[in-house]
């Protein structure tokens, strides 16, 4: 393993609830890195099946850990993250793993970089057949309206921050259990702090059934029309108008989408009342783009 002196100490946070079946893999990704300086800390919400057997297997590599009913994941990482020591910290889910030699890929870059915080492709697995599907990172949105209200967003498990970044804007935020992490990216680069993005894979994903993803998309889409309340006072004049059209808009498709045709017909109504041409050339350019 090399080392160098001015390696910085990376702490990875883990929170699980009854995870048994994939912590492991998580926990062996994490101590297995080829890089020297690494503090570990799991959060588990208070397991019943096997998981802190697997924890107590390895928890000489651990420097903390504790299995204790918490307030939702999102809280869970945040006290992580304040127990955290180390310059660089990231989180990683107890069915996600990191890939060999990720830290040291990832420190290697942050040290010719400015930037606090750093994204890069993440794989994700599906469980049934083993297809592996890079997700690649794209660089933020000019239009801060839209990167709102699209969102952007990367595969969280390659993302890793210097500690002045949370020192900067905060940390996640405990009201949001589906899309906090999507929020906390959207709110870096909002107030100004973009990321230094690598094509190369540090992580992976399982892409199961059973994962809090695929199980309440709603709740997803309902926590993200929060992000027009979060972040339009941070925006100039014109950027407010943009987002009211474009959360509007969304509302509008959501109705649509769903099903739901006089509530859509309502919000068209809405839309057009208060944004009729940009309502209008939204429109054409979907139909000319079918």
């Amino acid at each position: 393993m090399t080392v160098n002196e001015d390696d910085p100490l990376i702490s990875v946070v883990t929170p699980s609830l009854n995870q048994g079946a994939f912590i492991e893999k998580t926990i062996l990704s994490v101590i297995e890195q080829d890089y020297p300086r690494i503090e570990y800390i799991i959060m588990d919400g208070g397991s019943t099946d096997d998981s802190v057997q697997i924890i107590r297997k390895y928890e000489s590599k651990i420097a903390y850990w504790q299995s204790q009913p918490d307030k939702g994941q999102s809280a869970a990482i945040n006290d992580g993250i304040k127990r955290a020591t180390g310059d660089i910290i990231a989180y990683i889910n107890s069915d996600d793993w990191y890939l060999p030699g990720a830290f040291r890929t990832v420190v290697d870059v942050l040290k010719k970089s400015d930037a606090l915080w750093l994204g890069s492709t993440g794989v994700n697995v599906d469980p049934d057949t083993g297809a592996e599907t890079d997700i690649v990172p794209v660089p933020p949105l000019d239009d801060r309206a839209k990167l709102v209200a699209i969102p952007w967003g990367l595969h969280q498990s390659g993302c890793f921050w210097r500690r002045q970044l949370f020192e900067q804007i905060g940390f996640f935020r405990e009201e949001l259990h589906c899309v906090f992490d999507t929020e906390f990216l959207v709110r870096s680069v909002v107030k100004g702090f973009a990321p230094v993005l690598i094509t190369e894979p540090t992580a992976g994903r399982l892409v199961q059934k059973g994962s809090k993803t695929c199980m309440i998309r709603p709740n997803f889409v309902k926590e993200q029309m929060r992000f027009h309340e979060f972040f339009r006072p941070l925006l100039t004049v014109p950027e407010q108008t943009e987002l009211d059209f474009w959360f509007e808009w969304k509302k509008f498709w959501l109705s649509w989408h769903g099903g739901r045709r006089a509530a859509a017909s309502s919000d068209f109504l809405h839309l057009i009342s208060h944004f009729p041409i940009r309502t209008l050339r939204e429109g054409m350019s979907r139909l000319i783009g079918r």
